[in-house]
């Protein structure tokens, strides 16, 4: 084969290959909206749990009376849900503009790691510090559940505006 008709045969197969890869869809579909998450909101969001739990210090557990071990039980359960919930959200780089296709599995990704990780980090820090079950364990996932809550209200709040900005009127 000569050099000539090698690089016609190069040249078909690279239609084919190209041919091929424009069948494949890859990137944001068409029309769809592009944006961050509200980083600045959730960073409140985190700060406000974070002053909460310290606060719990200051409710009258003995006129409950529970033994002191319970404040500091659910102060430790409380932050470090906070942490963990803060840590896998950023770890995430919601400032990062993407389609919000992409945002759906990321932010799904993000809450499954963080529902799976708080019982196995309340559980240890209970093993470990040996503070009372019920404010660990159970102050532990409500206050999760209620972070989490607000953070999906900040995120769908934001989402749905953001989407509203971005769509095209109806033609009639």
């Amino acid at each position: 084969m000569n050099l000539k008709a090698q690089y016609k045969s190069l040249k078909k197969a690279q239609k084919m290959v190209d041919l091929q890869e424009s069948h494949i869809q890859s990137g944001p579909l068409k029309g769809e909206p592009i944006f961050a998450l509200p980083t600045s909101h959730i960073s409140g969001l985190f700060v406000l749990m974070l002053v909460l739990s310290v606060l719990t210090q200051q409710l009258p557990w003995k006129n409950w009376q529970f033994p002191p071990e319970s404040a500091r039980g659910l102060l430790v359960a409380s932050g470090a849900i906070t942490i963990l919930w803060a840590v896998i959200f950023f770890g995430m780089q919601p400032w990062k503009r993407r389609p919000a296709s992409e945002w759906m599995l990321w932010w799904l990704g993000s809450t499954v790691v963080r529902v799976l990780g708080a019982p196995i980090l309340l559980i240890s820090i209970y093993f470990y510090s040996h503070l009372p079950a019920l404010m660990v364990l159970v102050g532990g996932v409500v206050w999760a559940i209620i972070g989490l809550l607000a953070e999906a209200i900040i995120v769908a709040k934001s989402v749905s505006q953001q989407m509203a900005s971005t769509r095209k009127p109806q033609r009639q």
